[in-house]
């Protein structure tokens, strides 16, 4: 059963079935490929991606796994769940990312957390094209949260682009 359970993970629906909890600066933005990044993505179907702005710019989705089709027995197998995310930064602005994805059980309090240091892309010594971040876990609720922020004020998206990519053989 092995698909993508995040809703809308390129923009393809803006920022539809996302919780903005922090939509600071000029807010969050949706852009076509290859856009402002200027990078080319290795996949030709993913044609948008969610674009950051000068502070704070957080999202949330909450991904309940039995509202999803999987069983109590299967999920006490507790099954393998990938989480995959790809960012990259502009060339002319230096960014900062940093993922959380939390394993909730039941009542959705967190049982286990992975949260990778976060990454800071300055386009004066740093290669920033897309980059993926990827980890294996078990989960009855998935909590997939990202944080991105520019590290200039401008009145523009100069921040991190994120794209989730859907299809096997990752779940998001």
């Amino acid at each position: 059963m092995a698909r993508n359970l995040l809703k809308n993970p390129c923009g393809e629906e803006q920022l539809e079935f996302w919780d903005l909890t922090e939509n600071g600066g000029n807010q969050w933005k949706v852009e076509d490929m290859p856009g402002d990044c200027g990078h080319d993505f290795s996949d030709d179907g993913v044609t948008k991606y969610f674009a950051t702005s000068f502070e704070l710019c957080l999202k949330r989705q909450v991904i309940d796994l039995l509202a999803e089709g999987y069983s109590c027995e299967h999920l006490d197998t507790q099954p393998a769940v990938t989480v995959e995310d790809w960012y990259c930064g502009r060339t002319d602005c230096g960014c900062t990312y940093q993922m959380t994805v939390c394993l909730l059980d039941e009542i959705q309090e967190v049982m286990q957390d992975f949260k990778p240091e976060p990454v800071a892309l300055d386009p004066d010594s740093d290669n920033c094209s897309w980059r993926q971040v990827c980890r294996e876990e078990s989960a009855l609720y998935i909590q997939d949260i990202k944080t991105h922020k520019d590290t200039q004020t401008h009145t523009d998206h100069n921040g991190f682009r994120s794209v989730l990519t859907p299809g096997e053989p990752y779940i998001f």
